[in-house]
């Protein structure tokens, strides 16, 4: 392997509100859409990893940090050879990132490659103190993607999950016209009856991660679906951790839904 990686500083990369870092081929964006790190070597962590998947080609990727709130914090260069794997451990970088006051780092991360490249991506949550590793593909910001608005994913509490289903909804705040919610949470049991529809006034968060235990409202359902609608003319997304503490996790990415119009 020769991967060639070059560090950025803040100061030197362009940055205007929505996430939109300078990118080379910004329909072709990836997402990481939650990071969650503790400086704790035994504590939770993100794990994400790059594919140059050409045969013959080396390909540059720019790789961007930013808060929950969006803003930029820090990026990486790296140029892969051909079918070259990069993996990164974000709590080897969070001495460039916001520490929240339990000193664990959160935000989202872009992926932007090199005009014609051809890449795949994923990510993983690790938490070995509750024998968690689970994860999914990034997420496909680009105009055929996977933003929409609206979005729709299973929930369970109880039972074997323990933990809960936890939510990690992204979405374009700075779009969202003034005065109005950023998004609503439509919480269906499993007989598919609407139990809630709940307003979120996310005005300043990007990325932000909602335990499914925390939406208080009567009769609430153990198990069923949520739909996110979102408020804003660029849409949105949203991924989910079912957690069963101590024995196993596993992530889920929502679906984009397209509502049929009435006759």
């Amino acid at each position: 392997m020769n991967r060639r990686a070059i560090l950025v500083l803040a100061a030197t990369v362009l940055f205007v509100p929505g996430l939109e870092a300078t990118v080379e081929q910004p329909d072709l964006t990836f997402l990481i859409p939650w990071y969650e790190a503790s400086p704790d070597p035994g504590g939770p962590t993100t794990l994400f990893s790059i594919r140059n998947a050409s045969t013959a080609q080396s390909a540059r990727v720019n790789i961007a940090y930013f808060n929950q709130r969006g803003l930029f914090r820090w990026n990486e260069i790296v140029v892969l050879d051909p079918e070259e794997v990069y993996t990164r451990n974000v709590r080897d970088v969070v001495q460039h990132l916001d520490t929240d006051p339990d000193g664990f780092s959160r935000g989202l991360i872009t992926i932007a490659p090199q005009l014609g490249m051809n890449f795949t991506s994923d990510f993983f949550f690790i938490d070995n103190s509750n024998a968690f590793a689970s994860g999914s593909r990034s997420v496909h910001r680009g105009t055929a993607g996977e933003l929409c608005e609206l979005a729709e994913i299973r929930f369970v509490e109880g039972g074997p999950f323990t933990g809960g289903t936890d939510l990690f909804i992204t979405h374009y705040p700075d779009r969202v016209p003034a005065g109005q919610p950023a998004f609503w949470i439509e919480v269906y049991g499993e007989d598919g009856g609407v139990r809630t529809v709940l307003p979120r006034f996310e005005a300043n968060l990007f990325t932000l991660k909602i335990n499914t235990a925390d939406l208080a409202y009567p009769n609430h359902p153990v198990a069923g679906f949520i739909k996110v609608r979102f408020n804003n003319p660029l849409g949105g997304h949203v991924s989910g951790k079912l957690s069963a503490e101590g024995i196993y996790s596993i992530t889920m990415k929502g679906v984009c839904l397209v509502e049929a119009t009435p006759p």
